[in-house]
């Protein structure tokens, strides 16, 4: 299903004057291994342009300066630990996690703790291939590049296709399952 503009109009309410950005949800970002911090600089951005009132971004430290200063809104933390990314997790209101991540022990540690957090989750890249590898029942909205096909996060999703129209066709088990997945390519990017 294509969204339309008149559509989301229903959904997207003006915020009124007075609003302050605590009322409007708190996006963790998580990801960003050695060399891959642009991947989650990309996903913090895209938070705040959603509007997401506040977006925290948990990465590794050599990139805490650099997301700063290409994205000063966001609240960028060194996450190194699990005693570390705990109240990050805490105070979410929703986790992406993946952009960048990479798939070593601190990927994996990542990923655990933010499936047991018990949040809303966006499982991207490294995050969807750390699952596939070992499969779980939560249940999870799931964004899926092309080339990863229907790999499978979620053993409901049936197939997943892509067609030059940009439409998706996604068998899922709407009886066992409230994952969403969204295909992405080069026509759902603008």
């Amino acid at each position: 299903t294509l969204l339309r503009v008149d559509v989301l109009a229903e959904w997207l309410h003006p915020r009124p004057r007075d609003s302050h950005k605590g009322n409007h949800g708190h996006v963790l970002c998580i990801g960003g291994e050695a060399g891959s911090g642009g991947a989650v600089m990309l996903c913090a951005q895209a938070a705040l342009r959603c509007g997401a009132g506040l977006v925290s971004v948990a990465t590794r430290v050599e990139h805490v300066s650099p997301l700063l200063a290409y994205c000063p809104e966001a609240m960028v933390h060194a996450v190194e630990t699990a005693d570390a990314l705990s109240p990050l997790l805490a105070g979410a209101t929703l986790v992406a996690i993946g952009p960048g991540l990479g798939q070593s022990p601190w990927a994996r540690m990542l990923l655990d703790l933010a499936l047991a957090s018990h949040k809303p989750l966006l499982l991207d890249a490294d995050a969807l291939n750390l699952l596939a590898a070992t499969p779980r029942q939560r249940l999870v909205q799931v964004t899926e590049a092309i080339a990863a096909g229907a790999r499978g996060p979620d053993p409901t999703v049936v197939t997943t296709s892509y067609r030059a129209t940009a439409t998706t066709q996604v068998g899922v088990d709407r009886q066992k399952s409230t994952s969403v997945v969204a295909t992405k390519g080069s026509a759902s990017v603008t």
